[in-house]
């Protein structure tokens, strides 16, 4: 407990500057219908419709297959450089 006090007297002066420092601001409303269209979330229909598609699933699956061969091949590696040094 000692030890969280002091940290946080140490903290407590650059927080107040911080405070002081950092004001809160208000956006304008045209930045925050921007915000709200470039953050554009697939819905579950679009989603469902490529699970459908048939070049998704093959970039998906040859996508899993590289990473699943770059991580062996790495594996590998590396016990052969440990092994070889021994």
């Amino acid at each position: 407990m000692a030890v969280y006090n002091d940290t946080q007297a140490n903290l407590s002066p650059l927080e107040m500057q911080l405070a002081s420092t950092l004001k809160p601001i208000k956006p304008s409303s045209t930045f925050i219908q921007t915000t709200r269209r470039r953050f554009n979330f697939a819905s579950p229909t679009i989603v469902a419709q490529r699970l459908t598609d048939t070049h998704f699933l093959f970039v998906l699956l040859a996508s899993c297959f590289g990473a699943a061969l770059i991580i062996i091949t790495g594996t590998r590696a590396l016990f052969y450089l440990m092994g070889r040094y021994k």
